[in-house]
């Protein structure tokens, strides 16, 4: 018997998604580094995520919820030494963002994951981070997981990113801010950019100078206060399945229009797809709206190299929209 689909005709919804995971990570490592109590509303409910909340609390942090909130205060004499090994799961974001957070700290720190996770690799952000005199090893001559890092002073750092990566990029990041020495970052194409306008909300020396982005020591930063806006990519699957079932429309409320995190609307655009963003403000420096989408007819597109930083985490999304359009679809570029 041919499949039919269920009759969706009259699915015309507004949604709220959950708050945005790459912000959540940043902030929670962020206000573990600040002075007081830091509030994030917003922070959704995840593995990963639970697994950052508990790195830092190892590393001295009280972190509770209130209600919606979440309420982060590091010791009052900075991060402490952790007294077991600190287990990331599956959440390579936490592995490679701690790696900057601890390298210039105190005393010496083990860094696990699952099976998955610890053949991901790590030589990417171990390589960048020794550049800056970080004494950190890492399984199979620094190749993967588990990873030591023993604190010690670092040096400045000026380095240009051989591939995109926003999580080398912050954890180099966080490396400089919590070393208090100066990290410059060049990239060919820009990553996702929200540990930079995290920071720079919060009174960082934050600055892009000749293509460069740098992060200059010596600003007092104020604690976090702040509301993730909705995940752009946990957006993207409803956002295809009304583009998909006849009659359909969705409005997205609330969701983060990071140019480095929307670049699947412009390819669903380019498709041929009805989509409208409505933008309504800035969230702590970051850009918040609507995005509106109905149902529509579709064509092939190809991805452009120079589009996929933007679209890496929302790929299958587009290739259950490319299945249902007309012509074929290009997803080169991807490795």
């Amino acid at each position: 018997m041919a499949y039919r689909p269920p009759d969706l005709a009259s699915y015309r919804r507004a949604w709220s998604p959950p708050g945005d995971k790459s912000i959540a990570h940043r902030a929670i490592l962020v206000a573990s580094l600040l002075r007081g109590e830091s509030r994030l509303r917003g922070v959704p409910g995840s593995a990963d995520l639970e697994r950052t909340i508990r790195s830092v609390m190892a590393l001295g942090v009280r972190v509770e919820r209130r209600g919606p909130d979440l309420i982060a205060r590091p010791p009052t004499g900075g991060l402490v030494e952790p007294e077991g090994v600190i287990e990331c799961g599956n959440s390579g974001t936490t592995m490679r963002l701690l790696c900057g957070l601890l390298a210039p700290g105190r005393g010496t720190a083990v860094l696990t994951g699952d099976r998955s996770l610890r053949r991901r690799p790590m030589g990417r952000v171990i390589g960048p981070l020794r550049a800056m005199g970080a004494r950190i090893f890492g399984r199979q001559s620094d190749r993967f997981a588990p990873i030591a890092v023993i604190g010690r002073r670092l040096k400045p750092l000026d380095y240009r990113m051989p591939v995109p990566s926003a999580q080398v990029k912050s954890s180099l990041l966080l490396a400089g801010l919590r070393g208090g020495v100066e990290v410059v970052i060049r990239e060919e194409r820009l990553s996702r950019d929200h540990l930079e306008i995290l920071l720079a909300a919060q009174g960082a020396r934050m600055e892009r100078r000749r293509g460069a982005i740098v992060l200059s020591p010596g600003a007092s930063l104020e604690t976090i206060d702040m509301v993730v806006p909705g995940d752009p990519s946990s957006a993207a699957f409803l956002v295809v399945l009304t583009l998909l079932v006849p009659g359909s429309a969705l409005r997205v409320r609330d969701v983060l229009l990071n140019p480095t995190r929307t670049g699947y609307l412009d390819v669903l655009r380019r498709m041929g797809a009805d989509i409208r963003v409505e933008e309504k403000g800035e969230w702590n420096g970051e850009k918040v709206g609507d995005i509106v989408a109905r149902s529509s007819d579709m064509s092939s597109t190809a991805i452009r190299r120079d589009e996929v930083p933007s679209i890496i985490d929302e790929v299958p999304a587009l290739a259950v929209a490319a299945a249902r359009s007309e012509g074929e679809t290009d997803f080169s570029h991807l490795g």
